[in-house]
């Protein structure tokens, strides 16, 4: 057995113990590179300098979303990348030596045997409005527009669904310390439905739940896993997993191309279609006038992972410096939403900045309307879905260069496309666009029309019935 050290002493790193924990996976230490926790204990075990790993040849589980700077860093630092592996590895073992007991447990289960599939959106990690929940909501109002039964498995949360899907909603108590008994609760739920699809967002019990399934009844189980973030950590566990899913389904192109050609992912299971944006209306907006001030809109968590939440502030600095004639409007909440908040107040620009917290998908088309710019912050997404829906009510978009985005955002054509971190450039852009209001509604025209060629629902309904369709059983 392996001897497994998990890099990290934060709310991921907690997750990964609490899993291991609860399915008995033995694990030595944490390390962090906070030096102020070195000595400290979680779950009885302590917190080491990352030196720790210089001393020693144990397997690395990074359980933090910064992969590529921890990975440089154990480079750096001599040790082999070859020691890093994921944690689905001693999930997916786990599983498949425990597999004669979760056969026994489900052969005690009425199983289902409909004449129509089932499609299950894995939604493990709750309601909070992100681009991930808005992509599944979309897909499932697609699935029940064509009358197919879809339903998504949420962990139990306050968060409440869209109006129009909350009879599609199933909470489960999903929880990491009871791992184990979460999967069992949703193994109970979809033995009720199968034959079933999961569209599996993210590997947590949702998708442990369905590979015991699949592997036990491959006839009448499909897994499609969303490819959403252009992060390495999140190919390399798609490439772990290649074996246990039929499809990977990127939400850009780019993503497909770093699957296919960087890890060398099976072609026959790499697709890529433009999102669709099923409860936007994609329609005509009104062009603004000269002397109006400039409508900026960023939809997102307001967070410094993924998100890049942390160059608000000093865009909004830009900005004022620049005497820009804008007003700055902000949906979505988390860490940086009181820092802002405080930045505001203290330099009384609330007639300028509008802190909206966090809204219901199906109210942002309201938050879109009427809005001249988008903007992206990320390094690390795949294709914003935030940007297509704005897009979609005629907005133009200012974004940072990630993976697909310029299959959407042609410079100089409907927006603009800027470097990482580079708040200089967008803030330049934003003035040449101030002083061309013409130029920008016609960008703002040229953006809706991408999105109205691009996202057609049909084509990701024809992918699911697909890919999802019930193999037949060899005959003898």
């Amino acid at each position: 057995m392996d001897n497994i050290v998990i890099f990290g002493a934060s709310g991921g790193a907690i997750k990964v113990a609490q899993t291991f924990n609860d399915l008995g996976i033995e694990f030595e230490c944490f390390v962090d590179n906070n030096e102020k926790k070195w000595g400290e204990q979680i779950f009885n075990k302590k917190i080491n300098s990352p030196m720790y790993l210089t001393e020693n040849t144990s397997k690395i589980v990074i359980a933090s979303i910064y992969q590529e700077e921890i990975e440089k860093q154990l480079y750096d630092m001599g040790i082999s990348l070859d020691r890093i592996v994921p944690k689905e590895m001693y999930i997916l073992n786990y599983i498949k030596s425990h597999l004669k007991e979760f056969e026994k447990y489900i052969c005690s289960k009425k199983i289902s045997n409909h004449s129509n599939s089932f499609y299950i959106f894995d939604l493990a990690e709750g309601m909070q409005i992100g681009g991930i929940e808005s992509w599944s909501f979309n897909f499932m109002r697609i699935l029940k527009e064509r009358e197919e039964k879809c339903f998504a498995f949420s962990k139990v949360t306050t968060d409440e669904a869209p109006t129009d899907l909350v009879d599609d909603v199933l909470q489960i108590d999903i929880t990491y310390d009871s791992y184990l008994k979460s999967i069992i609760n949703i193994i109970d739920e979809l033995v009720l439905r199968m034959p079933f699809t999961m569209v599996a967002n993210w590997m947590t019990q949702n998708f442990y739940a369905a590979y015991i399934l699949k592997l036990l009844y491959p006839d009448q189980v499909k897994i499609i896993a969303g490819v959403h973030h252009d992060m390495l950590a999140y190919y390399r566990r798609n490439k772990y997993i290649e074996d246990c899913v039929d499809a990977f389904l990127c939400v850009s192109s780019g993503s497909k191309k770093r699957m296919l050609e960087e890890f060398e992912v099976n072609s026959s299971k790499v697709y890529y279609i433009p999102v669709p944006l099923k409860h936007m209306k994609i329609d005509d907006f009104v062009e603004q006038g000269v002397e109006e001030p400039l409508n900026i809109c960023f939809g997102a968590r307001l967070e410094k992972a993924q998100k890049r939440a942390d160059y608000i502030i000093p865009l909004i600095s830009k900005l004022e410096q620049n005497g820009v004639n804008y007003r700055f409007y902000i949906a979505g909440d988390g860490g940086y939403f009181s820092i802002i908040q405080k930045y505001v107040l203290e330099h009384n620009l609330s007639d300028k900045i509008f802190l909206l917290g966090k809204i219901k998908s199906e109210k942002m088309f309201e938050f879109w309307t009427n809005k001249e710019i988008v903007l992206s912050l990320s390094d690390s997404e795949g294709m914003g879905l935030s940007i297509l829906e704005a897009m979609a009510c005629g907005v133009m978009p200012i974004v940072t260069d990630t993976a697909g985005i310029r299959e959407f955002v042609v410079d100089d054509y409907n927006g603009y496309v800027v470097g990482f971190g580079d708040i200089d450039s967008i803030v330049s852009k934003i003035k040449q666009i101030e002083k061309n209001k013409k130029k920008m509604n016609q960008f703002r025209k040229n953006s809706l029309n991408i999105v109205k060629e691009k996202c057609i629902d049909d084509n990701y309904y024809n992918f699911l019935k697909r890919i999802g369709t019930r193999q037949k059983k060899k005959m003898l």
